[in-house]
């Protein structure tokens, strides 16, 4: 049987029920079942993100998660789900860009750039609330960058959920529960949860395990941080599960007016960009609109 490991530079991968075939151009990315490589399809030239898996249940599940999400901004184009030499494979479409976590590896990013992404990933998560469900791990690495449509995209829905319903995927770090703060359900506590963590590493430079420290310490370190105490009382309200709601949230964080600040770097800054289009679309939501969304 042919093996993950034999797939490299310029193998092809040929689909077993839609015929088309792809060039291996580029590892994207390893995980514990399968990997994701950037392919050329053979018979236009096009560029894509191909996931193949050995669980081939888990790509169907994130399949469907994606074409019943197709209408939201934030979701990739599906191009297609096939089978190769027994393994499942998903094809997407290319994103050019980067991951949230490159500012991590970078160091740390401004807080206005934190408050920016705070807003839009409250935006685009209360539009799966709207439609009945959670997408319960939000992390730096499943948000990334589309520089060339200017437009931020979550690139992993397998954890898309049922609102209501017990997590099952998640990531410790940005899990309600793992920090002994809220239940592992899905719901907008447990997504505020997870997008206010992400602020706070983003502003900080570091990630955080529940295994080697409290939340108490967590806490503190926003306390520490060198930002306006507006962002750290949001923060602390965030992580200690004060929000019912994406919209309280979304609410705290506009009433800081803080859309003039840049961070005094580009690739910052072009982040901000996109963020305050998602800011402006915001503006136009009425209070009334918002109870119809969350």
């Amino acid at each position: 049987m042919f093996e993950m490991e034999d797939i490299h530079l310029g193998s092809d991968i040929c689909g077993r029920w839609h015929n088309r075939c792809y060039e291996v151009l580029k590892l994207l990315g390893r995980g514990g079942t399968g990997s994701v490589f950037l392919a050329r399809r053979v018979d236009d030239g096009k560029k894509v993100a191909l996931k193949i898996s050995c669980e081939g249940e888990d790509l169907i599940y994130e399949y469907h998660s994606l074409t019943d999400m197709a209408c939201l901004s934030m979701v990739p184009e599906v191009i297609e789900l096939d089978e190769w030499h027994g393994y499942t494979f998903l094809v997407l479409e290319y994103i050019e860009g980067y991951d949230l976590s490159h500012y991590i590896r970078a160091g740390k990013c401004s807080y206005a750039v934190a408050v920016h992404l705070g807003c839009i990933l409250a935006f685009l998560m209360s539009k799966v609330w709207q439609k009945g469900y959670c997408l319960t791990d939000i992390k730096p690495e499943n948000v990334m960058v589309d520089t060339a449509n200017r437009r931020i995209i979550s690139i992993d829905w397998s954890s898309l959920t049922e609102a209501g319903a017990t997590v099952k995927e998640f990531t410790p770090t940005y899990d309600i529960a793992s920090w002994g703060v809220g239940q592992r359900m899905a719901d907008q506590r447990y997504m505020v949860f997870a997008i206010s963590m992400v602020m706070m590493v983003l502003i900080m430079g570091k990630s955080y395990s529940p295994v080697n420290v409290s939340i108490d310490e967590v806490l503190a370190d926003i306390r520490r941080a060198k930002c306006p105490i507006g962002v750290k009382n949001i923060l602390i309200a965030g992580l200690k599960g004060g929000y019912d709601t994406l919209q309280q949230f979304y609410n705290a964080m506009n009433a800081l007016d803080m859309y003039d600040q840049p961070s005094g770097n580009d690739r910052i800054d072009e982040i901000i960009n996109i963020a305050l289009a998602a800011a402006a679309l915001f503006a136009f939501l009425s209070i009334a609109n918002w109870l119809t969304l969350i």
